[in-house]
């Protein structure tokens, strides 16, 4: 993340520069070199029958994709450099949804999203596995229409449970973030993963639960993150920063919301400011936000409150509790939701 960023066209000077340079260093080995460069190409194409570049491309990528996986098989992404790679899963279909289109947000520039429609089977398999091929051929079209960055992928299966808990553990392209989403008052879609909730956080990954439908993003300019275990709130810095990159949330303001008492405000205040510096993130226009606890209203109520004029805001999800009981606690916080619970891994002081 470097503190200071090229504009492009002093890429495109540097480029221009090297061109000179290599001109007045010898400028006709210069030419030769580009003559012999382009002989062999043209000899190459006339000599050798092609299969089209489009079969060339892909088996150089395979290539690539080979040697990426063999060397990244035992590779761990170092803290400094972390970036997201998301394994989305859901029992409904996930194209044409607000999901996707936040996925498109967070593997655009910075990440890698595997996403992945789960389909419950009790019948016929044969019947399931021809659903499946439907299933994937409209993923496939969706994504090429919207020109989308995401992996398609889709499972049929007996055992929704267990199928998931499997599919979390193989990963889907070194996966460090796991994410499931449901629309706002249909919370009881997502009970399945009620019993094995802390079996998903043990597999060591960052765990997202995005809660959308109130007002699908609004108008993206208003992002809250309510800070509370300083793990979650680091990713969930990591991941405002990545929308603000996108287009779509160039102009939004990120508000950093906590509750603390008046003898700790100035120093939570500070820790915060010193742990954005440190990040090297250009977060744009940032805000802090203090907010004392009020018994009779609770946190719920606080919060809901508080962030009624934002477009997304970001939230900690605790370990021991029942996942649809406490998603249903938030219907009075009237905006899309994404609940976070870190692993750890994502280190703005790295």
């Amino acid at each position: 993340r470097p503190a200071e960023r090229a504009p492009w066209w002093l890429s495109l000077a540097g480029l221009l520069m090297a061109l000179v340079a290599a001109v007045n260093i010898d400028a006709p080995v210069f030419v030769v070199a580009m003559i012999f460069l382009g002989a062999t190409v043209a000899y190459a194409r006339w000599r050798v029958p092609s299969p089209g570049t489009d079969t060339i491309f892909t088996s150089i990528l395979f290539r690539i994709e080979r040697g990426a996986a063999l060397t990244l098989r035992s590779a761990r992404m170092s803290r400094k450099n972390w970036q997201p790679t998301v394994l989305a899963i859901g029992t409904h279909p996930l194209d044409k949804r607000p999901l996707t289109k936040f996925l498109d947000w967070i593997g655009a520039r910075h990440g890698l999203v595997n996403l992945c429609h789960v389909i419950p089977v009790d019948g016929d398999f044969q019947a399931a596995l021809d659903i499946r091929r439907h299933a994937m051929g409209r993923m496939q079209d969706y994504i090429t229409t919207r020109k989308s960055h995401l992996i398609p992928d889709v499972i049929v299966t007996r055992n929704l449970p267990s199928s998931i808990l499997d599919k979390v553990q193989s990963g889907g392209y070194h996966a460090n973030t796991v994410m499931f989403a449901t629309e706002a008052g249909k919370v009881d879609d997502v009970a399945h993963l009620t019993p094995i909730y802390r079996d998903l956080l043990l597999v060591n990954k960052n765990f997202l639960f995005l809660r959308f439908g109130h007002r699908l993003f609004g108008n993206r300019r208003q992002i809250h993150i309510w800070w509370s275990k300083p793990e979650n709130g680091q990713l969930m810095v990591i991941l405002s920063y990545i929308l603000l990159c996108q287009r779509d949330w160039k102009d939004a303001q990120v508000t950093i919301c906590y509750i603390a008492d008046d003898d700790d405000a100035e120093e939570k205040e500070r820790y915060l400011t010193d742990l954005i510096e440190q990040s090297r993130f250009q977060m744009g226009s940032l805000l802090y936000r203090r907010f004392s606890f009020d018994p009779d209203k609770g946190i719920y109520r606080t919060i809901g409150e508080n962030s009624t004029d934002a477009d997304l805001v970001f939230l900690g999800l605790p370990e021991n509790v029942d996942l649809v009981e406490y998603l249903q606690r938030w219907d009075s916080l009237k905006v899309d939701a994404l609940f976070v619970r870190s692993n750890g891994e994502a280190d703005l002081s790295a």
